[in-house]
């Protein structure tokens, strides 16, 4: 036997390393392209790039966030772009932000795709990724430059940070994972607040010396379970919110059953040695990052007491604002308690230890499905394209499996990762919670790195089994040869379903559109029918208008004329349902403002109407409709 195996021929590393490394980069090359057909082909008109684009505009030319103007985001993403033109020297335009979109976009799926490669040290299970995540965020074509995007970039660089750095730089890692999710939540606080409370559950519970601490693993458990029914408790009288709740709850509750079936091994890895030291080095990346982020909009002169009005106050009351119900069908429920069921059964039969110790075909085959389940069901490919509308609900109930290793697997950071990544996973995937638009991508996304996981322990399960009862030059190693074939033909599959035939449609429709010729959109194609409409209105506003309010906000006009709005008024609520100092700064402004025309592109809810719509639907005559569009100057 060891005379075949000195046959053998050596593996070339270098050539290795070389073949991956051009595959990367073909596929990213083919995900840039085909984005920027996507991004550059379509305007949404409700135009959420325009708010945030006319924002950081104004954070850039020297206005004062929340003072100012009115934003219910964090401070991060206007001091980051705001940097980023500041130090090339360029203002931001509807190009260069569909521009930045596009980085964002795919390097997002390049980064999980190198993160679920190292986790699973296979490169088919790496591009899959790649292809499938750059799938899922193709709803980054919708809104530009929305903090969505820039949040799941700083999540990507989370999963990278833990995957790659905290081995080989553990302080520096856990800093930056602190950091980076004090960033998320000076993004949109919602969202960071999911990031702290999965990222101090997963250092609890993965953490040998944290572990045992009794009331802590007590309190991050009950944080952890109990917090989709606390965001959600004002809809909680809905089927939607109530099967949506139900489900991360199950699924979180499931990850916490199975965590407390397996004993990580001794640890021998110093950055998780103490505690101590471990929590330290996160907190003071969170605490730092902190103090940057909030200082600096304070020293420019920006109000504490009004960022928290807006950022904390008026965020909080979103639901009631406006809502879009995600979709989630009565079954839900019985995958929820099946999660549970499952989970509770395999503890007490000792079965989740015995799997994380015995590779066998059943545990392979077993955790090869989960993934694939994981992988399809979020792609909407079939047989598990169960609930399209909401790709991430079957996913929520299996993710519990990321945290039962394979044989071989160390302990210590690798499973810390495994607990943090389906931690941020399942929470995450309140994104779409209480708009279920382009957050429902947003929140899915990272329920791939898990079925990676899921995948490749299952593999590696059967090439164990397999390689205990054949011989190394056997024939019967087929099953091992068959599942790499396999393999490799799934991802091209998802290369071609999720990159290629995508790719080939974006293409016709940026082929077929017209290009624009506003200021800062000369790249930008829309339909011909389209191109003529907004060339019509703009051209109208240019010539009868100095200022320029539109209801609902569609600051992409400001930009595109160099109209200012009235007090640099920005909103992205289609009611307008400002609070009352923002109504009278903008009535007080609109009233001086000589020129001043209104560009309505749809209707007024009767019941939330403001001081400066009673003063709009008064003061103002139509002088043209074009399109969807209606136009108003002043009367007298």
């Amino acid at each position: 036997m060891r005379a075949r195996l000195r046959r053998l021929p050596a593996i070339d590393y270098g050539s290795t390393r070389r073949l991956t490394a051009i595959v990367y980069l073909a596929v990213f090359a083919a995900t840039v392209i085909v984005a920027y057909w996507a991004l550059f082909s379509q305007w949404q008109i409700y135009d959420d790039e325009g708010f945030f684009e006319h924002g950081i505009g104004l954070f850039i030319q020297g206005h004062l966030v929340y003072n100012q103007f009115y934003t219910d985001y964090g401070p991060f993403p206007y001091e980051l772009w705001g940097l980023v033109f500041g130090l090339i020297g360029r203002t931001l335009t509807t190009d260069s932000g569909r521009l930045i979109q596009t980085a964002i976009w795919t390097l997002s799926s390049l980064g999980l795709g190198l993160a679920s490669h190292r986790l699973s040290r296979r490169l088919t299970v790496g591009v899959s990724v790649q292809a499938l995540s750059f799938g899922t965020l193709w709803v980054m074509q919708n809104e530009p430059m929305h903090a969505g995007g820039l949040i799941v970039l700083l999540l990507t660089i989370i999963v990278c940070a833990v995957v790659f750095g905290l081995d080989h730089w553990p302080r520096a890692s856990l800093f930056a994972i602190g950091a980076l999710v004090a960033c998320i939540a000076l993004s949109k606080l919602n969202l960071g607040g999911y990031a702290f409370v999965a990222l101090a559950f997963a250092t609890v519970m993965a953490h040998p010396r944290l572990r045992v601490v009794t009331w802590a693993r007590w309190v991050v458990s009950i944080a952890f379970v109990a917090v989709a029914p606390v965001v959600m408790y004002r809809d909680l009288g809905d089927d939607w919110a109530q099967r949506y709740a139900v489900l991360v709850a199950a699924g979180a509750l499931a990850l916490i059953i199975a965590i407390r079936s397996i004993e990580p091994g001794p640890n021998e890895d110093t950055v998780l040695a103490s505690g101590r030291h471990f929590v330290g080095w996160l907190a003071a990346g969170l605490a730092t990052a902190t103090i940057i982020v909030v200082g600096v909009v304070l020293v420019l002169g920006s109000s504490l007491r009004t960022m928290i009005d807006d950022v904390v106050v008026r965020a909080s009351h979103q639901s009631s604002i406006a809502t879009v119900p995600v979709t989630l069908g009565p079954g839900v429920l019985y995958w929820a308690v099946g999660a549970i069921a499952v989970a509770v059964g395999l503890r007490r039969s000792g079965a989740l230890k015995l799997a994380a110790r015995i590779p066998s075909l059943v545990t392979g085959s077993a955790r090869l499905t989960v993934g694939l389940a994981i992988w399809m069901s979020i792609a909407g490919i079939a047989p598990f394209s169960i609930a399209p509308d909401t790709e991430f609900a079957l996913a929520m109930a299996l993710a519990w499996v990321v945290v039962v290793p394979a044989r071989g697997e160390p302990a210590g950071s690798k499973y810390f990762a495994r607990v943090l990544i389906a931690s941020l996973a399942l929470l995450e995937g309140l994104d779409a919670y209480p708009l279920a638009g382009s957050q429902v991508g947003f929140g899915a996304v990272l329920f791939l790195v898990c079925g990676a996981i899921c995948v490749a322990d299952g593999w590696t399960d059967i090439e164990a089994w397999t390689r205990d009862r054949v011989s190394l030059d056997s024939r019967k190693l087929a099953p091992a040869t068959l599942l790499g074939a396999c393999a490799v033909a799934l991802t091209i599959g998802f290369a071609y379903s999720e990159i290629e035939q995508p790719g080939e449609a974006y293409r016709a429709q940026y082929d077929a559109n017209v290009a624009l010729d506003f200021y800062g959109a000369t790249h930008l194609r829309v339909p011909p029918a389209e191109a003529a409409v907004l060339d019509q209105v703009v051209a109208l506003l240019k010539s009868h208008c100095d200022n320029l309010l539109s209801l609902p906000g569609q600051f992409s006009f400001n930009d595109w004329t160099g109209l200012p709005s009235p007090g640099n008024l920005v909103s992205e609520e289609q009611d307008w349902g400002l609070t009352s100092p923002y109504q009278a700064q903008a009535l007080a402004t609109a009233r001086a403002m000589p020129r001043l025309c209104i560009l309505e592109s749809g209707p007024v809810i009767p019941a939330q109407v403001t001081g400066l719509i009673e003063y709009i639907e008064h003061d103002f005559r139509p002088i043209a409709n074009i399109g969807t569009y209606t136009v108003e100057v002043r009367d007298g």
